[in-house]
């Protein structure tokens, strides 16, 4: 009987773990780059961002330019992207958990 009750306590609280990291991934937000170019700079992971925060830059034909900006406010979780990586148009760069 006490076998049992620990094993129903230990699948309750993986299935908890799991809906807190849906939960998480639910709100993350895949920021893109808009422009084609290699990474000069990047924000730091854990960054705290605005609406227009700049997250990467790149260099292109016309000189350096912010190829990725935040689309809403939040804390920077990952950064998929670091300097001397060529990056294309659409392509995920940054998440941030709002």
């Amino acid at each position: 009987m006490l076998h049992k009750k620990k094993l129903i306590a230990i699948v309750l609280v993986c299935v908890l773990l799991g809906l807190a990291q849906l939960t998480a991934a639910a709100s993350m937000i895949d920021e893109k780059t808009t422009l084609t170019g290699q990474v000069t700079w990047t924000v730091p992971v854990g960054q705290a961002v605005t609406e227009g925060s700049e997250l990467v830059r790149v260099s292109t034909l016309t000189g350096s330019a912010a190829a990725s900006r935040a689309t809403t406010a939040g804390t920077v979780q990952q950064v998929l992207v670091k300097p001397g990586d060529n990056v294309k148009s659409g392509e995920v760069v940054v998440r941030i958990a709002k």
